[in-house]
């Protein structure tokens, strides 16, 4: 089975910013390869590129213009890192995925690579700070009346 450029896009964009996917033994296998197989260089990579694609909303683009040069750059990151998983890191997993579970293999491991990314860019205590920052504006004698 060929995986053509537009069905891998498809396929990892989707699965990292997507919804749980069922996954099978093989997808599970190469799931774990990838996770196990992108150092904290290719994770901090895949953070900043779904950093860009949320930048690409249109609510979000107008405030927060980021430069074509940087999109291209973090695309040939990306495009790097998933180069290499399937061709040389996990390979073989790869190969017995789409043999026995077709191409929706991919969109369980994508998930997980996905989330494991997001894991990461959450579990830093900047971030983790900063998503608390709100709660000190929460009108908390309002919130009290509306509870009773």
């Amino acid at each position: 089975m060929k995986l053509t450029k537009t069905g891998l896009f498809i396929f990892f964009t989707f699965s990292i910013l997507s919804g749980p996917v069922s996954s099978g033994p093989f997808s599970e296998k190469l799931g774990e390869c990838f996770v196990r197989s992108t150092t904290n260089s290719d994770k901090n990579q895949l953070m900043r590129w779904m950093y860009i694609l949320l930048a690409e909303h249109p609510v979000i683009k107008k405030d927060y213009n980021i430069a074509e040069r940087d999109k291209v750059t973090a695309d040939i990151a990306v495009a790097d890192i998933v180069t290499n998983l399937f061709t040389r890191s996990c390979a073989k997993e790869t190969n017995e995925a789409v043999k026995y579970e077709g191409d929706d293999a991919f969109s369980y491991s994508f998930e997980l690579l996905g989330k494991v990314a997001a894991v990461g860019m959450f579990s830093d205590p900047n971030v983790s700070a900063a998503s608390e920052r709100y709660t000190k504006y929460i009108d908390m004698e309002q919130f009290l009346e509306s509870t009773e």
